[in-house]
C-alpha cells in the first residue's frame, strides 16, 4: 500500500477491479477543498493498514476552480464496497464533516469501465475532463460512447491522451473521462469539436442529455499493490 501526495492517476484498465465508483464532493472552497482530500486520503490509508477488504486505490482530484473534489475509487466488487461502507463510512464522514462543515454530496456513481481509447500517449497527462451525459437504458450508453469514440477517431484532437468511457450499472449515465496534457489543450479542442460534423453526430443522438463536464487536476493517492 502506497500514498502518493500528487502526480500518479488511476490505472483505469487493472484486471482486479471490478467496480469503479465515482463521486463528487462540493465544498465551496479551495482550502476547505484539499482540506477534506487530506482528511479523506488519511483515512483511506488507515482503512487499508488494516488488511484485505476489497479496497484496491482511491484518486482524489481538485476542480481546476478549487470548489469541489472528484473522488474516484476501485474495488474488487460492489458487494466489498458496500460492506465497507456499512462498516466504516459513517464514522470517517462524520470526522471529515466537524472540520469541513457543509460538503455537498450528490450521489454516488457505480460504473464499469465499457471502452478506452489511445491518443497521443507520449504527453504527460496533468488533467481529467469528466463530461456526464444522461441515458434512458444500457443500449444508449453503450450507443453514445460508441459515436463519441467514432468521431474522436475522424477528428483527432491535439493534447488528448486517452478516454475511458463508464457506464454507470444502473443504466442512466455516461461519464467520459478523459485525460489531457493541460487546460489549453482541452480549451483549444472545443471549437474543434464544434466544427466537426462527425460530433454532430454526438450532439444530436437519441436517448441521452448532456449535463456538462467539469476539468480536474490530480491532488493525491491511496493505493494498494496494483495488478498488472
Amino acid at each position: 500500500m502506497s500514498t502518493t501526495p500528487r502526480l500518479e492517476l488511476p490505472r483505469v484498465g487493472r484486471p482486479d477491479a471490478g467496480t469503479h465508483l465515482v463521486s463528487e464532493w462540493i465544498v465551496g472552497s479551495a482550502e476547505g477543498s484539499r482540506t477534506a482530500a487530506d482528511m479523506a486520503l488519511a483515512e483511506w490509508s488507515d482503512n487499508m493498514g488494516r488488511g484485505p477488504d476489497g479496497s484496491l486505490a482511491l484518486h482524489i482530484f481538485l476542480n481546476t476552480d478549487g470548489s469541489s473534489l472528484l473522488h474516484y475509487s476501485q474495488w474488487s466488487s460492489d458487494e466489498a464496497h458496500l460492506a465497507w461502507a456499512h462498516a466504516r463510512r459513517d464514522g470517517m464522514i462524520g470526522k471529515l464533516d466537524a472540520v469541513v462543515p457543509g460538503i455537498e454530496r450528490p450521489g454516488l456513481h457505480r460504473t464499469h469501465v465499457y471502452r478506452s481509447i489511445t491518443a497521443d500517449t507520449s504527453l504527460t497527462r496533468r488533467l481529467i475532463v469528466l463530461a456526464t451525459v444522461d441515458a434512458t437504458g444500457p443500449e444508449r450508453q453503450r450507443s453514445w460512447a460508441d459515436t463519441v469514440i467514432a468521431a474522436q477517431q475522424e477528428t483527432p484532437l491535439p493534447g488528448l491522451v486517452a478516454a475511458h468511457f463508464h457506464l454507470t450499472k444502473d443504466g442512466t449515465r455516461v461519464l467520459k473521462y478523459s485525460e489531457w496534457s493541460d487546460v489549453a489543450a482541452h480549451e483549444a479542442a472545443l471549437p474543434v469539436l464544434a466544427a466537426s460534423p462527425a460530433w454532430g453526430k454526438v450532439l444530436e443522438h437519441t436517448g441521452t442529455r448532456h449535463l456538462g463536464f467539469k476539468r480536474y487536476e490530480i491532488y493525491g493517492a491511496v493505493t494498494r499493490g496494483a495488478a498488472r
